[in-house]
């Protein structure tokens, strides 16, 4: 990868991560994903940082708050955001989770524009 910003997209829906892929990618990130949660936390290198791990918080097999805790063992210095299409419990969850980790910098909900996507990722990641 180049001297880009690197962001890491975590989501069960290929469609989903080729597609938020691609619109990154145009707007002049690097970017890696997996569809499957417990194959991105054996693939992600110990001394590699991302600027930006986006995680889904409904996965099969691990979801995006239980893959959070266990990439915070491998990285804690990558800040992360949540995506789901999902109800006000998770979005509860986020925030009692920012107010204890200054490295989660927010939720986006399903669905959102291409646009949208760009734009938020872009204020997560330049908020410090």
């Amino acid at each position: 990868m180049s001297g880009r910003r690197k962001i890491l997209i975590v989501d069960d829906d290929m469609d989903i991560t080729r597609l938020f892929k691609f619109g990154l990618e145009k707007g002049g990130f690097d970017v890696e994903y997996f569809n499957d949660s417990t194959l991105a936390l054996s693939q992600i290198k110990t001394d590699f940082r991302y600027d930006l791990a986006i995680l889904d918080i409904r996965m099969p097999k691990m979801d995006g708050f239980e893959f959070y805790q266990k990439f915070s063992y491998i990285d804690n210095r990558t800040n992360v955001c949540f995506f789901t299409a999902f109800d006000v419990e998770d979005e509860e969850k986020v925030h009692n989770l920012m107010q204890n980790d200054s490295r989660i910098k927010g939720i986006l909900k399903k669905p959102v524009t291409l646009s949208e996507f760009a734009t938020r990722i872009n204020q997560m990641i330049d908020r410090k």
